[in-house]
């Protein structure tokens, strides 16, 4: 029998690491589910094969979802089917463990090595941490929840590059940890220009030039570097760097306070939002959207 929604008891959901749970579900919805022009109407059957695993950390859900959505073609007006198959995969904390997480490292993510030996891919061996990488303590992420000015994903980020730059941060070394099967505690330098390590090295660059530090919008920005030159400031020589690439939507997107970056009362930027799934990856948050600013493209492309 189809429902519109489903709901768990907490006391029917997995307690002890390792312990699963396996569902079946025939969901109806109510709503339409995607945009005007293609989304799983109202009364159709939305088939969920949901597990879930306790962790050390707290609950992983991992879910495959199984629909068809339809809509009308804007240039042909025939109708049209997609056939929508995906899995996702959500850990959700226990607070404590959040805490005790936040205090190990501040390269922090969503997704743990851990998390991601739980999906199935194997991280052994492979995840470090420089010994010079700076901690997120209790008290930068308390210090960030109060913030109402900027915008903050509120994980402690700024108040931690303060402490960096003021000389009294906590870096990792200083906490003389012993080696874990999680992650290695090594110095990225002697890694980098060990003359015997002949490696390539792929430098993933975070945000983007508009909320750089230096050459965003200030002050809302976040707190880091997000150009070509963060690369070298983590160890790489610009001698070695071979290829740049740069990647940019075909819309911009902002998260946070700045008032005047989307038009609310423009129905085609709504349906930009809603057709990219425009949600904040750490905060969940709504994401603003405007449209592309070819100026910006060329001053962070010639940065």
């Amino acid at each position: 029998m189809a429902r519109s929604v489903f709901l768990f008891n907490t006391h029917d959901l997995p307690h002890r690491a390792g312990e699963m749970r396996e569902y079946e579900l025939d969901l109806q919805i109510s709503e339409p589910l995607g945009i005007d022009l293609l989304s799983v109407k109202p009364g159709e059957i939305i088939e969920v094969d949901l597990k879930i695993q306790a962790v050390d950390e707290g609950v992983l859900a991992t879910a495959r979802v199984v629909a068809t959505a339809s809509g009308e073609c804007i240039r042909c007006l025939k109708p049209i089917s997609w056939p929508i198959d995906e899995t996702f995969t959500e850990l959700f904390y226990y607070q404590e463990r959040a805490t005790k997480y936040a205090k190990q490292k501040s390269a922090k993510s969503k997704s743990s090595s851990k998390d991601l030996n739980n999906a199935g891919f194997n991280t052994d061996g492979l995840i470090f941490v420089d010994e010079r990488c700076h901690l997120v303590l209790d008290k930068h992420i308390e210090e960030d929840s109060s913030d109402s000015k900027i915008g903050t994903t509120r994980q402690g980020i700024g108040p931690t590059y303060r402490d960096k730059y003021n000389r009294t941060g906590m870096r990792m070394k200083d906490l003389g940890i012993q080696p874990s099967p999680l992650f290695s505690v090594i110095d990225t330098y002697e890694l980098f220009h060990n003359k015997h390590n002949d490696w390539r090295i792929l430098c993933e660059g975070a945000q983007g030039f508009q909320i750089d530090i230096d050459w965003g919008d200030y002050p809302y920005v976040t707190s880091s570097h997000c150009t070509v030159g963060s690369a070298i400031l983590n160890g790489i020589s610009p001698r070695r760097l071979r290829h740049i690439y740069g990647i940019m939507k075909a819309y911009e997107t902002y998260s946070g306070f700045k008032t005047t970056f989307q038009d609310e009362n423009d129905p085609d930027l709504q349906k930009i939002q809603e057709a990219g799934g425009e949600f904040g990856a750490t905060t969940g948050r709504k994401r603003k959207v405007r449209w592309l600013d070819l100026d910006g493209v060329v001053k962070a492309e010639i940065s």
